[in-house]
């Protein structure tokens, strides 16, 4: 554990929250940057229609990414509560169930994944002169889940085991090598998605590696446990990590609808287009999970330890934050649209920067209410609410954007 000033318990709030805060929300927006400049690179070098094409397969990631939050978060909140009541033997089962289904939810999405890739491109939208591409992209990157996903769950337990700043260095580290590996592969070597798809995979191996050596440590309390007693933990705590599954899975269905339209309407480079506000919004709205999860380990061991008055100082340090970070951001979108379309988007690509630059205009109120709407709901999950937590995240991420 940190040291007494930091100690997740017993330390001044204002202390606590910035120690857990503040590293994992310069991670987070370190990867979606990483993302960004993923996007850069491909619109910039290889043209909108592998921005298109990347953009299209971006649903079926997400669902990924939303089961794997879904078992993350919902495990590791229980395994929070159970290490502020004492009860290490309990944390290190559910951590366990956790990690091992997560496995096998990964191992099985990747063998399906390359036999029906072909399938997968059609169905999600691509139109035969984009769906080489997206299939070269997903049977590149599809070898890679184990780590991507292993990562992703692994950073959670490590955070609530006491190291906020390992897992916030896991994915500083990631976002470097990823950064790094497309400009040898896409700049120096003209590999275009095949070379952004092995940049991302390798990146999250790395990763991997950095916060799978925490839980080897002698001083982890989090270990693996043969006695892991009934797997019906597993999915009571999936239930209550369902708004992050729900945030997921209607962000990839409003992608993969957004496309559609897009694919129907405006071709091309509307699916570009789209995906340069979808650049956009990411990593803006990594500012926000960066605090939603940064507030996860504090109310759930708080909550287990019974000290609401802590519970309730870190809620409202946090929503401060988000809604002073949501001003912000949605001058920068607003003020200075025409610049950061500019960042991804080729000179030449004027059809797709005029149709992104009209969506800016809609786009960037969404800032001001996405941020609290997130704290909510991470905000009720840690405190094993499920049930408002993913009304407040529908609300949000599927049925006002869908309307």
């Amino acid at each position: 554990m940190s040291s007494e000033r930091f100690h997740i318990v017993k330390g001044s709030p204002l202390a606590v929250f910035l120690y857990y805060t503040l590293p994992w929300l310069l991670a987070m927006v370190t990867i979606s940057s990483a993302g960004v400049i993923d996007g850069i690179f491909i619109g910039k070098i290889v043209g909108e229609g592998a921005l298109a094409a990347v953009n299209i397969v971006t649903p079926l990631f997400s669902l990924f990414f939303g089961v794997t939050l879904m078992l993350s978060v919902g495990g590791s909140v229980r395994a929070g509560k159970y290490l502020g009541e004492g009860d290490t033997e309990r944390a290190r089962a559910i951590f366990t169930k956790t990690a091992l289904t997560v496995f096998i939810f990964a191992l099985t999405v990747t063998v399906a994944g390359l036999l029906f890739a072909h399938h997968i491109a059609r169905l999600l939208g691509a139109d035969p002169s984009i769906e080489a591409i997206c299939v070269e992209y997903l049977t590149t990157v599809l070898p890679f889940s184990l780590f991507f996903l292993g990562a992703v769950c692994l950073s959670y337990f490590v955070r609530v085991s006491g190291s906020p700043l390992l897992a916030s260095a896991a994915l500083i580290v990631t976002a470097i090598v990823h950064v790094a590996l497309e400009w040898v592969f896409i700049m120096h070597m003209g590999m275009g998605v095949r070379g952004a798809a092995l940049s991302t995979g390798i990146s999250y191996v790395v990763g991997f590696v950095v916060v799978f050596a925490h839980f080897l440590r002698p001083s982890c309390p989090l270990k693996p446990t043969r006695h892991l007693g009934t797997m019906r933990e597993v999915f009571a705590g999936a239930f209550n990590g369902l708004s992050d599954f729900a945030n997921e899975l209607s962000a990839a269905l409003l992608v993969f609808l957004f496309n559609r339209i897009m694919m129907a309407r405006l071709g091309v480079p509307g699916v570009a287009a789209f995906s340069v506000m979808n650049y956009l919004l990411w990593i803006g709205f990594m500012f926000f999970y960066g605090i939603g999860d940064g507030l996860g380990p504090l109310i759930s061991t708080n909550l287990g330890a019974r000290r609401p008055e802590r519970v309730a100082a870190f809620f409202h340090i946090g929503l401060s934050i988000i809604l002073t970070m949501g001003v912000c951001l949605a001058l920068t979108m607003a003020l200075w649209p025409d610049h950061l379309i500019g960042l991804i988007l080729r000179r030449g690509d004027v059809a797709a920067s005029d149709i992104a630059l009209q969506f800016s205009r809609w786009f960037w109120p969404t800032f001001l209410f996405a941020g609290v709407n997130i704290l909510l709901s991470a905000y009720f999950t840690s405190m094993h609410k499920p049930v408002h937590s993913i009304v407040s995240a529908l609300s949000r991420s599927l049925v006002l954007p869908a309307i």
